[in-house]
């Protein structure tokens, strides 16, 4: 039963990593395909939330370019469509 419990943690874990890997990336092939002058994808999320971590305060900083990004997609969605 432990061993139950500690693998899906551990799966758990893993899917958190590669579900925001995968949501870094996207938003940031977006803001590449609308021609957004931004930097932002999945290194963002790896130097700054995952490295980051061991600091303390740094996924503050992936999580503001993260919100960032996303008012400037949605911007330019409310002018362009």
């Amino acid at each position: 039963m432990i061993a139950t419990g500690f693998t899906y943690r551990i799966a758990g874990g893993i899917a958190f990593l590669v579900w925001f890997h995968n949501l870094s990336n996207r938003i940031g092939n977006e803001l590449q395909r609308r021609q957004i002058p931004y930097s932002f994808g999945a290194s963002d999320y790896w130097l700054w939330c995952v490295l980051g971590s061991f600091v303390g305060f740094l996924p503050l900083v992936y999580t503001h370019k993260l919100l960032t990004a996303m008012n400037m997609l949605n911007a330019d969605y409310n002018q362009k469509g």
